[in-house]
């Protein structure tokens, strides 16, 4: 019995050539085949045998576009993403591009940290205030009244919160930690953000962040 199979890669499940096969001497079945009439061909995209149908694949494997600064390599489903470029960027370029990014994620550091609580020693012992905007315009007017009033801090480092009171010089001296802090945070940023435009290499770049320039500190 003469029957037409039509073989698939093993890999990618694409199409590969039909041929007409004589039963007796093959057998009846064959690996990596199908008696299943494939789909007809469509340009930029790759006939493949998946779960048992014919499907269309995006096969953009000649094609040449450039992220950044490598060349893409495309397999067979990979899409063309609005990154990807035709054009293969300059190294002054990607260094440009890299530092923007870098920028971004530095003043992202820096409102983080400013957030994050800050400490004063107004009660005689440290204690952790918190610091997010809300808490921020709310020192300022607790401070700005001029009376005793109790202000939320920490002394366990986190582990709870307690609202103690506090008398106007006590506050005072919270708020002037605050400020003292937060122009150390935008000092910081303001630094990082020289080091960076000053950059000269992609890897330069790589060694600059928040963290490290905390621990050089210490």
């Amino acid at each position: 019995m003469i029957k037409k199979l039509h073989f698939i890669a093993l890999e990618t499940k694409e199409y590969l050539y039909s041929k007409e096969i004589n039963t007796a001497q093959c057998g009846l079945d064959l690996p990596n085949s199908t008696e299943l009439e494939p789909l007809p061909p469509k340009k930029g995209f790759a006939v493949c045998f998946v779960k048992k149908k014919w499907v269309y694949v995006v096969d953009n494997r000649t094609k040449i576009y450039y992220l950044n600064k490598e060349k893409v390599v495309f397999k067979l489903g990979d899409k063309i993403t609005n990154e990807m470029s035709l054009k293969r960027l300059s190294y002054e370029e990607i260094l440009k591009q890299k530092r923007e990014e870098k920028i971004v994620e530095i003043k992202l550091k820096c409102t983080t940290s400013i957030e994050s609580g800050f400490e004063s020693t107004a009660l005689g012992n440290v204690h952790l205030y918190k610091s997010d905007r809300d808490d921020q315009l709310n020192l300022t007017g607790m401070k700005d009244r001029g009376i005793s009033l109790p202000l939320k801090c920490s002394a366990d480092h986190r582990a709870s919160w307690e609202w103690k009171p506090h008398t106007p010089l006590q506050l005072q001296k919270v708020f002037n930690a605050g400020v003292d802090f937060k122009l150390a945070q935008l000092q910081k940023c303001a630094l990082l953000k020289s080091a960076i435009l000053y950059a000269k290499k992609v890897e330069d770049l790589v060694e600059i962040n928040w963290e490290k320039s905390d621990a050089n500190k210490r």
